[in-house]
């Protein structure tokens, strides 16, 4: 049975490492967090909690800086029953240490003056003071220094900080991650709003509702979740005093996924997308099957019985045959909403931000958790992974991406969607087993599919009843070789032809006749869509059962720009 992650605090697990890290004398240590004060309070109650001042061995003291007061230090007193106090004002302010260098100069006489008292500084956001070499030598020589004392040396830097080359091998990097569902949990029941708290303002909610509300803030910060629950409450207004019964669960995770784009927001890298519905996904049989096994498998049942998170699944296949389509429907049946990120848009002029923006998105998206991270046309966004033409760019930002699949968490509620037109542009470790559950290809629809999409897109535009069976698999039988986006097409081009003529209603000679108008790509460029399907047959699960021969009743010919049938 695996540990049940209702009861995790990352904050524990986060205080537990940084002990051990402390303890084995490491100097420099760097923190990257979305929570830069949660981060201070933790720390400082880890000094307060250690603090013994009748002990030599164990008094602590905690050091602030930062750019606008310097180093500020807050002493740790003890109540009579010998409760910590964290006092909120630092007992000492040094407004001369402004200056980051002077800041250093006064840590590092420190050190040496009181080697046997333990000191943890925080220089909180010191990371555009990074590049000064200064700098620098300051924390290559601390490394050194902290070995015969008991000073510590703290940067609370931003998800995704990037470390310079020439001080990365100095500095031991920890997360300090948003709050677990228990921490959540807590923030659901102690937190006062108005008159009263969250849990006492929906009593009326099941325990597996409330779960599924937690389960929906994942990634948040205390604070966002205070804040979108206030919002929430705020907004009921009159509601949530005269009838709090009546509120449903289902308007606070609302709630909770609209404060999540506004995280989303704050990065041009990442969006926010719609779902879709695998109903309106026409054929792909073994594929939808696949995913309707794997619905609930994020579940704490699914953890206890001893199954790991899913990591994602590739689409590869033609421009056209529905890729893109999948996965917003895949979101749509799993019940996450659909995080995009946009490769292109990671690259930068600079040298260097490329691979800190990519680790700040996918430090982003783990944070938030409970999603699907769509990559759309993944092979042009990686094109160029040999590193010739840009320096290495694309090739550091591909290593980037790896790192991040190699390492995540077996528990990692983050189910990425990949697609590809061109799998020649993949790089092999991309492809390897283990990185995905699954790649599947996505082909040509068969002839019992084009119906069916003829028959969904016709739906949605108020003509399901203008033909019917018979009308529409004679019209399918014309659209050989045709992709799911050129039937969408066809039937968009087949209802301004009805319209423009005054019909009330599509016929099936004004969609055949689009059809004949029509030459898919499976023609135009066969060799490459030919290739795909070779290369499928042999490295990918086929999306559709085996398709039965079909035998075209129209052939195409094209010929001196004259086309025939």
């Amino acid at each position: 049975m695996t540990e049940k992650l209702e009861t995790i605090k990352n904050e524990e697990e986060f205080t537990k490492l940084f002990e051990k890290v402390v303890n084995a004398s490491i100097g420099v240590i760097m923190i990257r967090t979305r929570e830069p004060y949660r981060a201070i309070d933790t720390l400082r109650r880890y000094c307060a909690e250690r603090h013994d001042p009748t002990d030599s061995n164990a008094q602590y003291e905690f050091v602030l800086w930062d750019v606008l007061h310097g180093l500020q230090t807050f002493a740790n007193t003890r109540k009579a029953d010998g409760t910590v106090v964290v006092e909120n004002k630092p007992s000492k302010l040094d407004i001369s240490t402004v200056d980051l260098k002077k800041a250093f100069d006064k840590i590092s006489d420190a050190a040496q003056k009181k080697a046997s008292i333990n000191v943890i500084n925080v220089l909180f956001n010191p990371q555009p003071f990074f590049e000064n070499v200064s700098i620098q030598q300051h924390i290559k020589q601390f490394t050194q220094t902290a070995l015969e004392c008991a000073h510590r040396i703290v940067m609370l830097c931003g998800e995704g900080a990037d470390i310079p080359p020439a001080i990365e091998n100095d500095i031991f990097v920890i997360d300090y991650l948003t709050p677990s569902m228990a921490e959540l949990y807590t923030v659901w029941k102690d937190t006062p709003l108005g008159e009263g708290t969250p849990a006492s303002y929906f009593k009326h909610f099941s325990k597996e509702e409330v779960k599924k509300i937690i389960q929906n803030a994942m990634g948040m910060s205390a604070s966002e979740f205070e804040n979108a629950l206030a919002f929430a409450m705020t907004d009921l207004g009159e509601t949530l005093l005269e009838k709090p019964e009546s509120v449903k669960p289902e308007y606070l995770i609302d709630r909770l996924l609209k404060s999540k784009t506004d995280i989303i927001k704050k990065t041009d890298i990442l969006e926010l997308m719609h779902v879709g519905d695998l109903s309106n996904v026409g054929g792909l049989d073994l594929l939808k099957g696949w995913l309707k096994l794997r619905k609930g498998i994020f579940s704490q049942k699914a953890r206890d019985f001893g199954i790991d998170s899913p990591k994602g699944v590739m689409l590869v296949g033609s421009p056209g045959t529905g890729k893109s389509l999948c996965a917003k429907a895949i979101a749509g049946e799993f019940g996450l909403p659909l995080v995009k990120l946009d490769i292109g848009r990671v690259f930068s002029q600079y040298v260097g931000q490329s691979e800190q923006r990519m680790r700040k998105a996918l430090s982003i998206v783990d944070s938030l958790g409970n999603c699907i991270l769509f990559m759309d046309e993944i092979d042009k966004g990686l094109a160029g992974t040999s590193g010739s033409g840009d320096s290495g760019t694309t090739s550091r930002v591909f290593g980037t991406l790896l790192t991040w699949l190699q390492e995540r968490d077996k528990y990692s509620t983050v189910f990425l969607v990949t697609t590809a037109n061109n799998v020649t542009g993949l790089p092999p470790e991309l492809m390897r087993k283990g990185r995905f559950d699954e790649i599947f290809y996505v082909g040509l629809p068969t002839l019992q599919e084009r119906v069916e999409i003829f028959k969904i897109h016709l739906g949605k535009r108020g003509h399901a009843k203008d033909l019917n069976d018979t009308a529409i698999k004679t019209v399918a039988e014309h659209c050989d070789k045709f992709s799911g986006a050129e039937i969408e097409q066809v039937v968009l081009t087949g209802l301004i032809e009805a319209f423009s003529k005054g019909q009330d209603k599509v016929t099936m000679e004004d969609l055949i006749n689009q059809c004949k108008e029509t030459i898919p790509l499976a023609i135009s460029f066969k060799d490459k869509v030919d290739f795909m399907e070779n290369w499928a047959k042999q490295n990918a699960k086929p999306s559709s059962s085996v398709k039965p021969v079909e035998q075209p009743k129209f052939r195409r010919l094209n010929i001196g720009g004259i086309r025939a049938n």
